[in-house]
């Protein structure tokens, strides 16, 4: 299910939002995923504190949100993070993408780096002005700036077969506003 913000303005949702409309369907394809219900492509997710760190979540309205950590229902999800933005007359920040997939239901084996050029390439296919740097694998790595997503061990087993977790770092200058001319 391709989930996306409903409430975009301006600022760094707008690249998000249309690299994620591209990326949903050519990965779908890509993956052979048949069923919108196999695949949750998110919007940026939000890093909200806990008790223990940082958390990964999704804002779903009306105050409440969703945790965003491995699902084994599901063949795949991903989710985009946003890092500190410098201000300019074109902003720049570091998003990254992270995703969780099922290796076994996507590829039939440990196939990991097949799934990571897949997005690779469709990340080049559709820049919408981001710029791959950086490509990690594993959970620590991954899920680095969410901490709190690892307790009470419900990830410990997230990059071992038939799971992945893995994410891909991207530089972007982008407007800060809509431009009315």
């Amino acid at each position: 299910m391709l989930v996306t913000r409903q409430d975009i303005v301006a600022g760094i949702d707008i690249p998000i939002d249309g690299l994620q409309k591209k990326m949903y369907p050519a990965l779908k394809k890509a993956w052979n995923i048949n069923n919108d219900l196999d695949y949750q492509c998110y919007s940026r997710c939000y890093r909200n504190k806990i008790k223990d760190g940082f958390i990964a979540e999704i804002y779903t309205g009306v105050d409440e949100y969703k945790e965003l950590f491995l699902d084994d229902t599901l063949i795949a999800h991903s989710f985009f993070g946003v890092g500190d933005v410098k201000i300019g007359l074109l902003n720049t920040t570091t998003v990254h993408l992270v995703f969780f997939v099922n290796l076994e239901k996507i590829k039939g084996g440990r196939l990991d780096e097949q799934v990571r050029l897949d997005v690779h390439q469709i990340l080049n296919q559709y820049p919408f002005g981001f710029i791959p740097t950086k490509q990690v694998t594993g959970v620590e790595k991954s899920l680095a700036e969410y901490a709190g997503s690892r307790r009470d061990h419900r990830l410990q087993f997230a990059d071992m077969h038939p799971y992945h977790v893995f994410r891909f770092e991207m530089d972007i200058s982008y407007k800060p506003f809509k431009s009315n001319c």
